[in-house]
């Protein structure tokens, strides 16, 4: 990554960038996992947890 992407990907006050979903039954934790997945792609330093299920566990959310 070249010096450009970091900076449009770093906040500037240094602070990352948190997202919190929840999903409640098992196509929603489909749709959250793509989601996840595509948000990642555009951002990995973002910081994903939630509520939900194995799908999103596996793209990579902290599930509480």
């Amino acid at each position: 990554m070249d010096a450009a992407a970091a900076t449009q990907q770093s906040p500037p006050n240094g602070r990352r960038k948190r997202i919190f979903i929840t999903a409640a039954e098992a196509s929603g934790d489909q749709h959250a996992a793509e989601l996840v997945r595509s948000l990642k792609q555009l951002d990995p330093t973002l910081e994903i947890e939630g509520l939900g299920g194995s799908k999103m566990a596996a793209a990579g959310v902290k599930l509480l």
